[in-house]
């Protein structure tokens, strides 16, 4: 999914507020605490938690098929 300024928009404000998001990745729904975007060797990268065990989960943003904020903790 090539991201649009709203979708940036989107996932920036869920990074600023540690909102749950689900992201579709591979055809498979993830639910997750999005905590911060970095970037690694040239790719942008949405570091999350798994918002039962707390493990720490990245996810490069253009891998990313599907994005949608749930709740803002």
């Amino acid at each position: 999914m090539a991201f649009a300024p709203r979708d940036y928009d989107l996932l920036e404000g869920a990074v600023a507020g540690g909102a749950r998001v689900v992201i579709t990745r591979r055809g498979t729904p993830w639910i997750v605490v999005a905590q911060r975007l970095t970037v690694s060797n040239g790719r942008e990268v949405l570091e999350a938690r798994h918002p039962s065990t707390g493990e720490a989960m990245q996810f490069l943003v253009d891998e990313i098929q599907r994005l949608e904020v749930v709740s803002r903790d």
